[in-house]
């Protein structure tokens, strides 16, 4: 049975943002369908770039990827989106999972360094350059908190682009289809050709490796993605950058 625009405008509230619609907001973005501003696809591309998704849903999802090296599970989401909606402050969060029995399993028993390294791999896909392990590893022996340094680089700028193909992936399966990815689903995907600034940019970003080499189609692909990029979608909300 096909399925509504009000269905999923609906859903993407519920499952992305753990409340319900309300009367303007859900009004806005059915509108946009009815109206012919924009197709289903791109208004669920412009709400998981919204502020309010960008800054609860899309921020825990990143804790788990580039915090813990894995995908969410449901009802840990669920719990956290859950907590965040009562009150909790993401560097909170953050600090929670850096102390959790996962993420000390992670951090213990390892130096200072290691535990640096471990999160710009883990994170950003890099080694730490000079200037950056020198300030993370004085801020350490001045006595900061692992979990500060854990939430500074998990939630930083670059953090956000490095993830985002992974991020947008998860999200667009939780709030159109009220679940998770597979393992399959969620195989990983060759890096953005460029950051991802906006929704414009990342639906052609998707292509797995193999795909982006051989696809006979890339012609389409590209008009696909110009067209996309005629609609001019609200951008993602500015991330903490890396304390320096």
């Amino acid at each position: 049975m096909a399925t509504s625009t009000v269905d999923v405008v609906t859903g993407l509230y519920t499952h992305l943002l753990g409340r319900a619609a309300d009367p303007v907001g859900q009004a806005y973005w059915v509108s946009r369908v009815a109206d012919g501003h924009q197709t289903l696809a791109q208004v669920v591309t412009a709400f998981l770039f919204t502020e309010e998704v960008q800054s609860t849903s899309a921020a825990l999802v990143r804790l788990y990827v580039s915090g813990l090296g894995r995908q969410p599970d449901a009802d840990g989401l669920a719990y956290w989106l859950a907590t965040h909606r009562a009150g909790m402050s993401l560097a909170d969060i953050g600090a929670s999972f850096a102390q959790s029995a996962e993420g000390q399993a992670q951090s213990d028993d390892v130096s200072d360094l290691a535990f640096v390294t471990g999160l710009y791999q883990a994170a950003l896909g890099r080694a730490p350059e000079a200037g950056g392990l020198a300030y993370y590893l004085g801020l350490l022996a001045d006595g900061v908190p692992r979990e500060q340094i854990f939430g500074a680089i998990v939630q930083s700028v670059e953090s956000v682009e490095h993830a985002s193909a992974h991020v947008a992936a998860t999200l667009v399966y939780l709030g159109v289809a009220g679940r998770l990815p597979t393992p399959r689903s969620s195989r990983p995907r060759c890096p953005p050709r460029r950051a991802l600034r906006s929704p414009n940019t990342w639906p052609n970003s998707w292509m797995p490796c193999s795909r982006r080499r051989r696809s006979p189609n890339r012609s389409r692909n590209l008009s696909r993605s110009r067209a996309l990029a005629r609609n001019r979608n609200p951008s993602p909300s500015p991330s903490p950058s890396l304390p320096r």
